[in-house]
C-alpha cells in the first residue's frame, strides 16, 4: 500500500512543511520506500495545508489565500478559480463574521464528498460547498462557541462535522442540505477526524492519545498526539505525533496520558478493525534517520490508489496526480 502523509519538522507555525509517500508491505506491514518533498508554503497564512486538496472528476481542487478555489487539470494547469463570500463582500449564511477579506484562512481538511467539495476553512470558522457540476457554493457559518472546524465526513447520509475548540472538542450534524440536525459535545480533546468503524462513528482524542467511540464509551489507548486517520483493507491507519508543547490554556485542560505509547515518538500505528488490537506500528524516527530529517509532527494520513473508507471520498488519491501536484507545487503558492 501507498500512503500519503502530511508532516512538519518542528512545532511552530513557520516552519518547513513536507508531503511524504510511504510504500507500506500489506501484509508485513513493513515499510519499503519513504519519499520526501518539501513544500513551497511554510507560513501560517494557510495558502496551502499539507492535506488541503481533493481530486473530483479528473481535476484537482485546491484552496488559495485570495484566490478561492483553484481548479487544476492533472498537469495542474489552472482551469479556473471560484470565489467564495467572504466578509465586505457577499454576506455568509448564519453564524458570525469573518475576521477578514481572505478567501481561506488556515484551511483545514478538504474532502470530496459525494458530488461536492467540502473546505473546513478553520481560521474563518466555517464549511465552505462547492458544487461542481453547478459551479455554485455556499458557506456555512456556527454558533461562536463552536470554534476551529478542522474535519468533514459523509456519515450515514449526514455531514459529520468536528470542532477542535482548543478544547473539548464538539461534534455537529447536517444533513445533505446542510441544515444542523443535531449535535454532541465533548467527544473528545483536541479533536481530528470523524469516521465510522465497527458500527459507530469514532474519533481521535489527539490530545489524550485516544480513540473515542462517539456514541459509546469506548476508548482505545495508543499514547502520543493522534491526528491523521486511514483505513485500507481491514486496517484502521492512524499517524502519531509527538505531544504539542504545552500553553496557558493546555494548563486548563487534562493532561496526555503517557504510561502507554504504542510509538515512542511518531509514526504509524495499524489497528485490525474486527479485534480493535494493534496489528502493527511504524517508527518514524528509524525513516527519518534514514532520509536524514525530522518528522515528529504528523497532520494527514490518506490512502493513495485506492478508495480511503475513513473518508468516503468521491475518489481516490493517485499517485502519478500526486507526484505532478509536488512537482509543481509552487504555483500553488502565493498570497
Amino acid at each position: 500500500m501507498k500512503l500519503f502523509i502530511g508532516s512538519k519538522e518542528v512545532d511552530q507555525p513557520a516552519t518547513p512543511r513536507f508531503f511524504n509517500i510511504l510504500d507500506v508491505d500489506e501484509h508485513s506491514l513493513a515499510p519499503q520506500e519513504l519519499r520526501v518533498y518539501q513544500t513551497e508554503s511554510n507560513t501560517r497564512s494557510g495558502n496551502m495545508r499539507n492535506w488541503g486538496f481533493a481530486w473530483y472528476a479528473d481535476h484537482l481542487y485546491a484552496p488559495n489565500r485570495t484566490k478561492g478555489l483553484v481548479k487544476y487539470d492533472r498537469d495542474l494547469n489552472v482551469l479556473a478559480n471560484y470565489l467564495f463570500p467572504v466578509a465586505g463582500h457577499t454576506p455568509v449564511e448564519p453564524g458570525k463574521s469573518v475576521r477578514n477579506a481572505a478567501q481561506f484562512d488556515r484551511p483545514h481538511q478538504v474532502a470530496c464528498l459525494g458530488r461536492k467539495i467540502y473546505v473546513c476553512d478553520s481560521g474563518h470558522n466555517l464549511l465552505k460547498v462547492f458544487d461542481p457540476d453547478t459551479k455554485t457554493f455556499r458557506s456555512i457559518g456556527f454558533d461562536p462557541r463552536k470554534n476551529w472546524i478542522n474535519s468533514v465526513n459523509l456519515i450515514d447520509d449526514e455531514i459529520n462535522i468536528v470542532f477542535h475548540n482548543h478544547g473539548w472538542s464538539d461534534l455537529v450534524v447536517l444533513d445533505t442540505d446542510l441544515r444542523p440536525k443535531y449535535e454532541k459535545r465533548r467527544i473528545g480533546i483536541c479533536a481530528h477526524h470523524v469516521w465510522w468503524m465497527n458500527g459507530e462513528r469514532w474519533t481521535c482524542s489527539s490530545r489524550e492519545g485516544t480513540l473515542r467511540a462517539i456514541d459509546s464509551d469506548r476508548v482505545i489507548q495508543l499514547g502520543g498526539y493522534l491526528r491523521g486517520v486511514a483505513i485500507f483493507d481491514r486496517y484502521l491507519i492512524v499517524g502519531v505525533s509527538r505531544e504539542r508543547n504545552s500553553n496557558s490554556l493546555d494548563q486548563l485542560l487534562p493532561q496526555p496520558t503517557t504510561a502507554h505509547r504504542e510509538i515512542s515518538t511518531s509514526g504509524l500505528v495499524f489497528l485490525d478493525m474486527k479485534t480493535l488490537s494493534v496489528a502493527g506500528t511504524i517508527e518514524f524516527q528509524d525513516l527519518a534517520n534514514a532520509a536524514n530529517y525530522r518528522m515528529p509532527y504528523i497532520f494527514e494520513v490518506r490512502v493513495v490508489d485506492v478508495l480511503d473508507d475513513a473518508l468516503r471520498v468521491a475518489e481516490p488519491l493517485s499517485f502519478g496526480n500526486i507526484e505532478r501536484f509536488l512537482y509543481l507545487r509552487r504555483t500553488l503558492a502565493g498570497n
